[in-house]
């Protein structure tokens, strides 16, 4: 929502994409944020030009949708600036100069565009004069250079007289020079020489590529023309253009939501290819509606471009129709020997189309790795991605899908709202009560409501099912149509019922501990329990009600547990289910903080940028509340909320609140460093709170955290961990912290194992180290007796967070011991536990697990593996850094779509770490 207070600067309106032509100057000043750098080079070259010197010609190079013509404008703005206006006059001409098949019309043309600056300035006398001199201008024999020479002769000294009876110097901004070059060829050393005369025009141009008439030594404008090359935008260069464009919109909300899904734009970023034009189409799709998902976005934007990328796909000829389609249904870069084979197209054919398309900048060459042949690809990248999703076939629209999920992830009349409420919360429903359950559920539209009482109903349903005949509850209900989640909390309810009487086992279903962390479900997978277990659970919920009562009350505790063992909030791993939860808090402020309290903190990223709105509102403090309730709020919305800038706010007003605080620096380092990148920052913050504590062991192992994996320090990242150890040697995150240093930065392996030894020492790290001290024991010190017994001691109930890491150490156990179809299936079921991508907390275990099984020969069975399982395209960064370590050269890598290929270097680079320490003792012969 627009903030009512602040006028936006440049209205979203006003915003062109495609024609941005139609702006005035100030508005293209407004909008151009993105080749800063570029527009100043350019300009003091152009405003340092003597009035008679020779002139430097610059040509800006780059793709489609790169800024060329925003860029040429932008020029043509300043150049109209009181500052310049007196010495320059800029003429802008059609982005496509189709007209120009001669010389004498492109000099016609310049007096064309010198009339219409006249105009645009008000000299109307000027602009008039210069209309008549048009028209008794003699008109060209032919296109040849003998017929065309007189008539191009005399445009040009009309043109240079009037621009002298002006006293400014032209400057001629010409978009897709190597148009006017190609229909120019026979009078290019006659327009050669009239560009290098002193005081002749400066040409600031723009080409998708670079002419070959620049790079030729016998060509006339060999080395002519200062090159000015547009790169893609970088995924900080992306965010920087929209909050940019945010900021002049006055579209605080807009910004709120790019600062707080920066992993979904960068995402984004890879299936775009940074192109500008397409970053400011990204904006206003924002600027519309902000979808849940990278899928959603990535979908509005492939129907923004259709019309325009639709045209341009028709208006190339057949041959070349067939052509880019073959290119672009291949994706990765594909040589013409494969398209002479897909097109059925002739090789002299197939060459001189590729030639062409080049040369309007719709394909790009690149190199290839094991062939001395070229790879061709479509230059504009999202100009493929919307080929695959528009026309091709179901698997390769797949290929989109599934890379865009791996580079990652609504009301009614009161009164009947309030019946929903209160009938959602009932339990013993007689049958004539479900069905008007069922009824008032009808009548909500859109309401959170709807859903707690339908599933209410439903439960109330298979609690009758079990107490009367099949037939009545079918009925009364269609079971079949009941959520999976509803059905499975149901068997649930029922196995803990029957191991643990329904007083302990509605206990169990309404601790939120025992929610999140899958005790639940291991204590109903157990077949029975003896009295003395019975007494420890007890004993447990009532630990864990003591801890919750320290921070919330007796009625919010009890309520959060009667939505638990209810069935309404039955899975820790939804977002939807604990936005229901939000909706149904009924704007308490203590419910919201628990809920946020116990929630994931990988399901709070998913919470909709509507609820996040809800509950910040509810819990903003008042204007004169004191420092601890602003940090306690900047800690919901930088942990639960996503809610960067404004935590950044929160957090800062509580240091002012308070300057001896520390707590505040803190929590404001952390959210520097994880959130927003900024690290120099991040190191004062934490630094601060060091000063203003300095016995507290929490920023020093953020400090250290900091120094390792972003700032390359390793010695004072070693201070910093031994520093926090010191001060609290219960503290295991510090020993953590150590071991990956001694592990992945010094392979110091030893110590990293007493590192790790000491981490066991607590409860909250004892798993992770220990499956840290595995991979340790077995694969770097070669020690893998010792490794087996440390793999035993592995408790069942270890955490679900690493539950693919503990089926990746059996599976290369297996294959430690040449037994590849255990292996296998091992690998299988850790593959199984992946849904879109490696997760963030074990992603280095499947780095390591791919060097020792490539360590161990059975890559490419590994490979094998991907490919038969679907996962080559599901997992498909992964699949393919394996691959170029199967064949043993990173540069493999240049043969993949540059969408996938940032991804995959990465991965590879990990894996080849890892590789590097690996003892030679362990590895497997080559055969």
């Amino acid at each position: 929502m627009e903030n009512p207070d602040k006028h936006p600067a440049l209205p979203l309106h006003r915003m062109r994409v495609y024609n941005p032509g139609r702006m005035t100057d100030v508005e293209i000043e407004l909008a151009f944020v993105a080749r800063r750098d570029t527009l100043q080079r350019i300009l003091q070259d152009v405003t340092a030009e003597e009035p008679n010197g020779r002139p430097q010609h610059h040509l800006i190079i780059g793709q489609r949708g790169m800024g060329k013509t925003t860029l040429l404008l932008r020029i043509a703005a300043a150049l109209r600036s009181e500052q310049y206006r007196h010495k320059f006059i800029p003429l802008v001409f059609a982005e496509e100069q189709y007209s120009v098949d001669r010389l004498s019309r492109f000099w016609l043309n310049c007096l064309d565009a010198l009339a219409d600056s006249c105009e645009r300035e008000r000299l109307q006398d000027d602009a008039e004069r210069i209309d008549r001199i048009i028209s008794d201008l003699p008109r060209s024999a032919g296109s040849t250079m003998e017929k065309d020479h007189a008539a191009a002769v005399a445009a040009l000294d009309a043109f240079m007289q009037e621009s002298a009876t002006l006293n400014r110097r032209p400057v001629l901004l010409v978009d897709n020079l190597q148009m006017v070059f190609s229909r120019t060829v026979q009078q290019q050393h006659e327009f050669r020489e009239t560009l290098m005369r002193p005081g002749a025009p400066i040409v600031v141009a723009a080409a998708p590529q670079r002419p070959p008439e620049l790079d030729d030594y016998g060509a006339a404008f060999y080395d002519q023309f200062k090159s000015h090359y547009l790169r893609p935008l970088t995924a900080d260069g992306m965010r920087e253009v929209m909050l940019s464009l945010a900021d002049q919109a006055g579209r605080n909300d807009i910004r709120q939501h790019i600062v707080q899904n920066f992993g979904r734009l960068q995402a984004l970023h890879q299936l775009t290819g940074g192109n500008p034009r397409t970053t400011v189409l990204l904006f206003h799709l924002y600027a519309e509606d902000c979808s849940p998902s990278v899928a959603d976005d990535l979908e509005k934007l492939l129907d923004d471009v259709t019309a325009l990328y639709k045209a341009r796909f028709e208006d190339l000829p057949h041959q070349q129709q067939l052509i880019v389609s073959a290119i672009a249904e291949h994706w990765d870069p594909v040589d013409s020997r494969t398209l002479c084979q897909t097109t059925g197209l002739a090789a002299g054919k197939v060459s001189s189309q590729l030639d062409r398309l080049m040369k309007t900048g719709v394909i790009e060459d690149v190199e290839l790795y094991g062939t001395t042949r070229r790879g061709y690809q479509l230059a504009e990248r999202f100009f493929n991605v919307w080929f695959l999703m528009r026309h091709a076939s179901r698997r390769q629209r797949r290929q989109i899908a599934f890379l865009t999920r791996f580079l990652e992830t609504l009301y009614e009349p009161t009164e009947r709202e309030s019946i929903a409420r209160q009938m959602s919360l009932e339990r013993g429903m007689s049958r004539g009560r479900m069905l008007m359950s069922l009824a008032v559920a009808d009548t909500l539209v859109d309401c959170p409501l709807k859903s707690d009482l339908t599933r209410n109903t439903q439960l109330e349903a298979l609690e009758q099912q079990r107490r009367t005949a099949q037939a009545e509850a079918d009925r009364l209900l269609n079971l079949k149509d009941v959520s999976n989640e509803v059905q499975e909390f149901d068997q649930l309810r029922n196995r803990l019922r029957d191991r643990l009487g329904i007083e302990l086992s509605h206990r169990v279903l309404g601790d939120w501990r025992f929610l999140t962390s899958g005790r639940r479900e291991q204590l109903a997978a157990r077949a029975a329990f003896s009295d003395d277990e019975r007494a420890l659970i007890t004993k447990e919920l009532e630990s864990n009600r003591v801890l919750d009562e320290k921070l919330y009350s007796p009625e919010t505790l009890d309520w959060l547990a009667e939505r638990m063992s209810s069935g309404q909030l039955c899975s820790a791993v939804h977002a939807a289910e604990w936005e229901r939860a939000i909706d149904a808090a009924d704007h308490h402020a203590e419910r919201i903080r628990m809920i946020l309290g116990a929630m994931p903190e990988s399901v709070a990223a998913q919470l909709t940028e509507k609820t996040q709105d809800l509950a910040a509102r509810i819990l903003q403090p008042t204007a004169d509340a004191d420092a601890e309730e602003f940090y306690q709020y900047a800690v919901y919305l930088h942990l639960k909320l996503r809610r960067y800038t404004d935590s950044e706010a929160a957090y800062r007003t509580a240091i002012q609140r308070d300057p001896a605080f520390a707590r505040p620096w803190n929590g404001l380092g952390a959210l520097l460093k994880n959130c927003l990148q900024r690290y120099e920052e991040a190191e004062d913050a934490y630094r601060r709170a060091i000063e203003l504590d300095p016995s507290n062991a929490w920023p020093w192992n953020n400090l250290g955290n900091l120094l390792q994996y972003h700032l390359d320090r390793y010695e004072e990242a070693e201070s910093a961990y031994r520093r926090a150890i010191d001060l609290d040697p219960s503290y295991a995150w510090p020993w953590i912290g150590l071991g990956n240093l001694y592990c992945d930065a010094l392979h110091r392996f030893q110590d990293a194992d007493d590192a790790f030894t000491k981490a066991m020492d607590s409860e909250a790290t004892r798993i992770s180290a220990l499956l840290n001290r595995i991979f340790l024991q077995r694969d770097f010190l070669g020690d893998p007796e010792a490794a087996r017994r440390l793999m035993e001691s592995v408790p069942d109930d270890h955490s679900a967070w690493f539950h693919d890491t503990f089926l990746l150490h059996q599976a290369v156990f297996c294959a430690y011991d040449q037994n590849w179809g255990l292996a296998a299936e091992r690998l299988e079921q850790a593959l199984d536990q992946l849904h879109d991508g490696l997760p963030a907390y074990t992603a280095d275990d499947w780095s390591r697990t791919a060097a020792v099984l490539l360590h161990l020969n059975y890559g490419q069975p590994m490979l094998s593996l991907l490919e038969k399982r679907g996962d080559e395209r599901r997992l498909r960064p992964f699949y393919e850094a394996v691959r170029a370590h199967v064949g043993g050269d990173r540069r493999l890598l240049l043969n993949i779509a540059v969408e996938v290929r940032q991804a995959a270097e990465w991965i590879f680079d990990q894996i080849a770490l890892r590789r590097r320490w690996l003892p030679e003792s362990t590895m497997a012969k080559r055969e």
